[in-house]
């Protein structure tokens, strides 16, 4: 039978890319590997990227017939006549570079199949037999992606995708020395088996202030670091909206303790003990009110008398503007804004410039705001309040025993312990 998709002589069948002469029956070509088409194309078809380039890598790498070594002859004097391919199991014929029923490269480390029959004499080969048609497995991702592989390129440790969970955090972490939520080294002492539950020497405790200031839950700070957040983190406020994911960090370093914001939506708030120095977009939180602290610029304080038609406009005496406070609700825009003409503006609940009668968390003189008529510069004072006077930090700050931390809607005070009891 001619094949008609290929050119041939007699029952051959020439393969279309290399020319080969093949013998029917076959699928793939024994030098190049090339499916054999029975059928003329409509097209000179182009052949999946994938499976040419597995075939030319497998056709550049593969030792030629010559570099072969010679088959070893069974006991009895039986040569030989086919290889048997190691993936599907089909014999070939010996020389044969690829295996006629998959297509696989044919190499010397596949086990020889024995053509029975009579012992021929050595380096005799027996005549090949037809081979049964059979359809050829699919071929796998995998496999391709081996051959394909550039040599030298490495390869993919199946240990790197191991989940590491971190000490300190508990983050979960793969591939990386360092856990990438909080820093830590994974490959600590305290990352060990057995370490997992094993607490440092505390330096101190938060310990969680409840609405009607008695104290409620505590929290060792047993690490160098303690993250704090909503979803992610050592202490878990899994309750409180205005927490983000992970929204604050303590830090124990050189004896001392910092808390520093992680870039959280609502800020870490910190009770002022004297007076604080503001700058320009501070937040403060006084009772149940946040203020955004802004100083007004040299256009905003250079406004005239303002006239309309040629006549002057009438209202209420102008006065200077140092500075402004804009109050800041849940809704997410500013609702008033109380401007400090004065080198001294009170607010408080019953009495001051700026008055917040509904704020039941505000004393009746709460704080005051005070200019340096001198540098320009304000600084906030608390006046003796009941619930304090808080300020929102700017990257991290340093605490001491007895500081109280506001975060999100959780009030926290920080005891220190030395020598093994608290102070």
């Amino acid at each position: 039978m001619t094949n008609a998709g290929a050119k041939g002589s007699g029952s051959t069948v020439r393969c279309q890319r290399c020319g080969r002469e093949n013998p029917p029956g076959l699928r793939f070509c024994q030098d190049c590997g090339q499916r054999l088409s029975h059928a003329p194309p409509p097209a000179a078809p182009t052949p999946a990227r994938g499976l040419v380039e597995l075939a030319e890598y497998a056709n550049r790498n593969a030792p030629s017939p010559q570099a072969l070594p010679p088959q070893p002859i069974p006991e009895g004097g039986a040569a030989p006549a086919t290889t048997a391919c190691a993936d599907c199991g089909t014999p070939n014929p010996i020389g044969a570079r690829f295996c006629v029923a998959c297509g696989k490269p044919v190499n010397t480390a596949m086990l020889p199949a024995i053509q029975p029959g009579a012992a021929a004499a050595p380096g005799t080969p027996a005549p090949a037999r037809a081979l049964p048609a059979r359809t050829p497995p699919a071929p796998r991702p995998e496999d391709a992606a081996a051959y394909l592989q550039p040599r030298g390129a490495p390869q993919p440790n199946p240990s790197a995708a191991a989940i590491a969970y971190c000490w300190r955090c508990r983050g979960a972490n793969t591939g990386q020395p360092f856990c990438q939520f909080c820093g830590a080294r994974l490959d600590s002492p305290e990352n060990s088996p057995g370490a997992q539950g094993r607490e440092q020497p505390a330096a101190g405790r938060l310990v969680v202030i409840a609405q009607d200031g008695t104290p409620g839950r505590d929290y060792a700070l047993a690490h160098e670091q303690t993250d704090i957040g909503r979803e992610e983190g050592t202490i878990l406020l899994p309750s409180d909206p205005y927490v983000s994911p992970r929204h604050a960090r303590i830090l124990l370093r050189e004896g001392r303790i910092f808390v520093r914001d992680l870039s959280s939506v609502n800020g870490v708030y910190v009770r002022i003990r004297a007076a604080e120095r503001l700058q320009h977009a501070d937040l403060v939180l006084m009772g149940l009110e946040v203020l955004r602290f802004e100083v007004v610029s040299d256009a905003e304080k250079g406004l005239g008398p303002a006239t309309e038609n040629g006549t002057r406009v009438f209202g209420s005496p102008a006065l200077p503007r140092y500075a402004r406070l804009s109050q800041r609700t849940v809704e997410g825009v500013s609702r008033d804004v109380f401007y400090l003409c004065r080198d001294e503006s009170v607010i408080g609940r019953e009495s001051g410039d700026v008055v917040f009668t509904n704020d039941p968390f505000m004393s009746r003189r709460h704080a005051v705001f005070a200019r340096d008529p001198v540098s320009n510069a304000f600084w906030l004072h608390d006046l003796g309040s009941s619930n304090g006077t808080y300020l929102a930090i700017r990257g991290e700050r340093e605490l001491i025993h007895g500081d109280y931390l506001r975060i999100g809607q959780h009030l926290f005070r920080l005891d220190v312990e030395m020598g093994g009891a608290r102070s």
